[in-house]
């Protein structure tokens, strides 16, 4: 908004002598009200640098990557010197498990030795960040070679997982099934065929000899007594079952 009222006071102020503003010198007014005092202008100061802890092994990348940027982009006059950021640094890491190897080596050096340098606990950081990249592409590769050489015995299981689940049957259909399965009951028709044929009346062979032995003699033969044919069983019946 300070912008767009200056401007509208600088058109004015040409338009009085028939002139108008420039495009540089208006980008020249967007310029200035962006521009800070020069102590502000850096993001990070010695006062950061102290203050800034460390991570831990599991996150030493990222640790790296953050005090390098404290580092770089601190004002020139408040950037300790270089011993002032090796002593710094390995008070940030001399508890760390991961070095501990080479921060116990670095313990031995005494002050002057060519080795007890701020790059060479740059250089160290640098070598265990690089070896834990290494390994965890290692192990990604073993995973990936592992999944492929079981990935064509797995195929069957998987095609059995893919099967849909058999529907549960209720209680009723349980019963129906088992007995469709079993064996048919048996026909009522023949178990009355043997109860009948217990029963029916066997004729004798004398009595039918002596009916023709009269009928031969030309008497005629004794009529029987009516009886009602609904009473009289039927052997085709029972013989048959039809």
């Amino acid at each position: 908004m300070q912008v767009k009222y200056e401007m509208s006071m600088k058109n004015q102020m040409y338009g009085k002598s028939g002139d108008f503003i420039k495009g540089r010198e208006l980008f020249a007014m967007i310029l200035v009200s962006f521009k800070s005092p020069d102590h502000t202008e850096v993001l990070y100061n010695s006062h950061h640098l102290y203050v800034f802890n460390y991570y831990g092994d599991d996150r030493l990348e990222a640790f790296y990557n953050k005090w390098l940027d404290i580092v770089y982009n601190m004002k020139q006059d408040d950037r300790p010197s270089l011993n002032s950021l090796r002593d710094t640094l390995f008070r940030k890491i001399e508890h760390s498990k991961l070095m501990h190897f080479d921060i116990s080596r670095y313990r031995t050096f005494d002050e002057g030795h060519p080795e007890k340098t701020y790059d060479f606990l740059i250089t160290m950081i640098k070598g265990y960040i690089a070896r834990g990249k290494q390994e965890r592409l290692l192990k990604e590769r073993e995973r990936a070679v592992k999944i492929s050489l079981t990935s064509t015995k797995a195929t069957p299981a998987l095609e059995d997982a893919v099967k849909p689940a058999a529907p549960i049957k209720t209680k009723k259909e349980n019963e129906a099934a088992a007995s469709s399965t079993s064996d048919p009951p048996k026909r009522p028709k023949a178990k009355a065929k043997s109860e009948a044929a217990s029963v029916l009346p066997t004729p004798s062979p004398k009595s039918h000899a002596d009916k023709n032995n009269k009928k031969g003699k030309g008497g005629k033969g004794r009529s029987s007594s009516p009886v009602d044919k609904k009473k009289i069983f039927c052997n085709y019946f029972f013989n048959k079952g039809l």
